[in-house]
């Protein structure tokens, strides 16, 4: 999910001119891992207009289809 989130926002504590999404902390959430969920702290991202970006690898991670 970090690789994702750089790739979104850029590298953490590093300003890009023109930047499309900023960092917006963590927050509870889960994975399913072995057939079991697992909470983990997911990392947030928003547009620079205040709308949540959705992670592609944390909503695949929920997937049951995804074991």
């Amino acid at each position: 999910m970090e690789e994702e989130v750089n790739r979104i926002a850029g590298p953490k504590g590093k300003h890009r001119p023109g930047r499309k999404a900023v960092r917006h902390g963590k927050e509870k959430g889960y994975v399913i891992l072995g057939g079991r969920k697992v909470r983990i702290k997911r990392p947030r991202v928003r547009s620079t207009d205040k709308k949540e970006i959705p992670l592609v690898t944390y909503t695949t991670f929920q997937q049951r289809r995804t074991l």
